[in-house]
């Protein structure tokens, strides 16, 4: 007997694609005789913390049908060990971390519904940020200060209308008014303060769209990647700003790229940040990961 039962997690936001494939996956589900359940996601993070609360002991997988931001509301509710299994049909904006997650397959749509509905996980890292009331939010891609943040506060409301273009437009749009804010920074061995352009705390390697923040994270690893760089001269900034794309940023004098494996304090106040392109607020804070925090379903 299958006792299986699914929960179902999609943007409800009209989105041509994402219906189609949430009437594919459905259809998988149908020929495999499963028993799932909807659930459009709520504006407000706390609606949907509590419809989890109530609700979520039914279930023994979760599929969400959606990008990073449906993924990421979905990860802080479920929280870290949970017996969950998860799986992601990739049908947001940039499916930044699907490009980790599923590699040369992601456009290969029966490996994905094979994934999503097959029972075979891994262990996978996230990212914390905890603020100093003692709140915490969890991240699977990538948690940013900077102008990452800026863009991501902007976009918060317009994230389709330019599609995967459209956090390179905003920057375009951005960076010849951008004004670099000082932050400091407090690791175990050092302290540092600097002009920023983008301190990235990478989980997997892309944001924004497809550029290569952290060209050796992998959220299957027990440590987060640091890419931070330096305001830079305007022709400069718009220069490093192409090459993230193939992830070349590093090679850079004004860029600091390495592993880390201590929790980070952002000592700076009132910073802006973003999470997973999600913005979740202001600094100080401090960031760290947790091994082992979630049961992801990947392809082999």
């Amino acid at each position: 007997m299958n006792n299986k039962k699914y929960l179902i997690v999609f943007n409800p936001v009209a989105n041509r694609v994402r219906k189609s494939l949430l009437s594919q996956l459905i259809q998988r589900l149908k020929q495999q005789n499963m028993t799932w359940q909807l659930y459009p996601t709520e504006p407000s993070m706390s609606a949907n913390r509590h419809f989890f609360r109530q609700n979520i002991e039914d279930y023994t997988d979760v599929i969400v049908v959606g990008g990073d931001g449906t993924l990421h509301n979905v990860i802080n509710c479920l929280g870290v060990n949970s017996h969950i299994r998860m799986g992601l049909l990739p049908a947001g904006t940039g499916n930044d971390f699907a490009k980790w997650l599923y590699g040369r397959h992601r456009q290969n749509l029966e490996i994905v519904l094979s994934t999503v509905t097959g029972e075979q996980t891994v262990e996978m890292t996230v990212g914390q940020c905890q603020f100093n009331d003692g709140s915490k939010r969890l991240f699977h891609n990538v948690l940013g200060l900077g102008l990452d943040a800026v863009l991501a506060k902007k976009l918060t409301q317009q994230k389709g209308i330019w599609g995967k273009l459209g956090y390179l437009v905003a920057a375009l749009r951005t960076i010849p008014f951008y004004r670099a804010q000082d932050i400091t920074i407090k690791e175990p061995s050092q302290s540092l303060t600097y002009a920023n352009l983008i301190t990235a705390f990478a989980n997997a390697p892309y944001f924004g769209a497809g550029m290569k923040i952290a060209p050796t994270a992998d959220a299957m690893a027990n440590s987060l990647a640091l890419c931070r760089i330096d305001m830079l001269p305007r022709l400069t900034m718009f220069q490093q700003l192409f090459r993230l794309f193939n992830g070349s940023h590093i090679e850079q004098p004004y860029t600091d790229y390495r592993m880390l494996n201590d929790a980070v304090l952002i000592e700076s106040e009132g910073l802006d940040i973003e999470a997973d392109g999600e913005y979740i607020g202001q600094s100080p804070c401090s960031i760290s990961s947790i091994s082992n925090a979630i049961k992801i379903k990947k392809p082999t």
